[in-house]
Parts: C-alpha cells; sequence; structure tokens
C-alpha cells in the first residue's frame, strides 16, 4: 500500500501540468475530491459502513474538521505550486512533509529519537544545501515565481503532516475507507464555492483524460495511504513514500520524451540532483530510525 502510494504520487505532477492547462489548481482539486468521494460513497453504502454519530464524540468531530481542512490546503497549496515549479523539484520540496510526520510522531505518540534519525535529519538537511545549488540567490530574492512555488511546497507539506498525524489517531475510532469518505466529502464542500464548474467543458481530450487520471490516482494513492497508516507504522509508511521523487523523474523524463511541446527539461543540475538524492535518503533514514515508546 505504502509503494502503490509512492507512484501514484510520483507520477501525479506531470499529469497535474496536463489538466492545468485549461482548468484552475482548485477546480482540479475540486472535481478530484468529488470524484474520490462518489466512489468511496458507492463502497460504503454497498457495505453499509457510514460513520455514526458516537464516532465524532469526545472532541473528534473538531479533529476530524481540521484534518479535512489540512488536507483541502496540501492539495490545493501542491497543485498551485506547480504553476512555478518543475515536478521535479515539486516532488523534492515536498519530502519535507515525511520529516515533519518524523517530528510530530516523536511529539505526539512519543516515539523516541535515534541515531539513524539524526544521520537521516542531517543527510536531509544538507541534501537541501546541494539541491537549491544554483538558485540560493533567486529563491531568497523574494520576488521570483520559483520564491512562490517553494513556499507553496512547503505549506503544503506542513498541512499534509498535520493532516497525517490528525488521521493517524482518528483511525483508532473510524475505518480508513470511513476517513477517506469524510476528508473528500469535506474538500469538496470546502473548494466547491471557489471553484469554476464550467472549466469542464473546457478540457480537451488530452487534459480532459489527465484530469480523469488525477481523479483516480486521489482515489488510489490516498485509500491505499489511509490503509498503510491503519495497518503500518507511521514511521514504515513514510520511509516508502519517501521513494516518490524517483517515480516523478522517470515520469517526467518520459513525458518530455512523448510531449515536448508541454513539458520542459528538467531544470536541475547534476549537483541538484546529488542534493536531491540525498533528500531522499534522508528521508527515507529519519522515517526507518524512529521506534515505539516503551
Amino acid at each position: 500500500m505504502s509503494l502503490l502510494t509512492a507512484v501514484m504520487w510520483g507520477v501525479l505532477p506531470a499529469f497535474m501540468l496536463l489538466a492545468l492547462q485549461t482548468m484552475d489548481p482548485i477546480t482540479v482539486s475540486f472535481y478530484r475530491f468529488v470524484f474520490a468521494f462518489a466512489f468511496v460513497a458507492a463502497m460504503i453504502s454497498w457495505r453499509k459502513q457510514w460513520p455514526i454519530k458516537r464516532q465524532f464524540e469526545q472532541r473528534r468531530g473538531a479533529l476530524v474538521i481540521l484534518a479535512g481542512l489540512a488536507l483541502s490546503a496540501n492539495y490545493v497549496g501542491y497543485v498551485k505550486s506547480l504553476e512555478y515549479l518543475h515536478p521535479e523539484s515539486a516532488q523534492v520540496i515536498i519530502q519535507i512533509a515525511p520529516f515533519l510526520l518524523m517530528l510530530g510522531g516523536f511529539w505526539f505518540f512519543k516515539e523516541s529519537f535515534t541515531r539513524l534519525q539524526l544521520l537521516g535529519t542531517l543527510l536531509l538537511l544538507s541534501g537541501f544545501v546541494f539541491f537549491f545549488d544554483n538558485k540560493w540567490q533567486l529563491l531568497f530574492s523574494g520576488s521570483t515565481g520559483y520564491t512562490v512555488g517553494v513556499l507553496l511546497m512547503l505549506f503544503a507539506a506542513i498541512a499534509w503532516a498535520v493532516y497525517a498525524l490528525l488521521q493517524k489517531s482518528l483511525l483508532t475510532h473510524f475505518t480508513a475507507r470511513q476517513m477517506t469518505l469524510i476528508f473528500y466529502g469535506f474538500g469538496a464542500l470546502m473548494l466547491l464555492p471557489m471553484s469554476t464548474l464550467s472549466d469542464l467543458f473546457a478540457l480537451t481530450w488530452l487534459s480532459g483524460l489527465a484530469l480523469l487520471f488525477c481523479c483516480v490516482n486521489t482515489l488510489i494513492a490516498y485509500g491505499s495511504f489511509t490503509k498503510a497508516m491503519s495497518i503500518w507504522e507511521a514511521s514504515k509508511v513514510s520511509a516508502v513514500i519517501a521513494l516518490a521523487p524517483i517515480f516523478t523523474i522517470l515520469s517526467t523524463s518520459a513525458a518530455v520524451a512523448l510531449y515536448p511541446t508541454f513539458f520542459d527539461y528538467s531544470d536541475l543540475t547534476k549537483t541538484a540532483y546529488v542534493g536531491a538524492f540525498m533528500v531522499v535518503s534522508g528521508s527515507m533514514l529519519t522515517a526507518l530510525g524512529r521506534k515505539k515508546a516503551k
């Protein structure tokens, strides 16, 4: 489930860029939520596993709302950042999310901080130094699209970590399918007033297929992630999904070869690729180094 999540998240940016040719980020996110909600609702109706009132008691209802807000913020921030960043850059920067999940596990779930985690943290932070390579001046200029893209992706990473931590605690009271149903429905309601629904009729056959894939991707990726979090330690899930940038690099390279009109070649230098490898490795080590509290 974790590896499937990594693959889905890794290939997502390439298809997202195609959908953004004729649809704005918020509307794309809205349709992704609606599609996934409809599918999960059909499954829950068939199995008769609808959430009940008792599950929302003892402040859990407030946590559900907060998690839903965080997931919606992650979706919009991630998609919006792709207007400014190359998919490979976006996927590497989002690796700060599993790192934040690790810190959250340390703080909220009382997991110990090991030497392996310390090594992973140093490797990850050092990797970012190499990753930005010749873009440090551009990054701190504060007036460029690149800076905006990086800040949006950091915002998306923080939102995702909040969502993941809240979901981990809520999964003791809800099933994985119930959680995805609630979050998809909440996200759709949140984004509906800001969406341009008529953009659906402006889609070309290529952007339409891309949007459909993004919708299916949402269902598979977050369904797999939620299931993985319910049956496996958060540390191991984080370690596996840290592989997502590898699939982004592979899928983006293929997209450039197949559709050079729509995709640009990577803007990363050799030093930046070394940094990206360090970031991914550091993210995996910090996750694998986690231990449960006694």
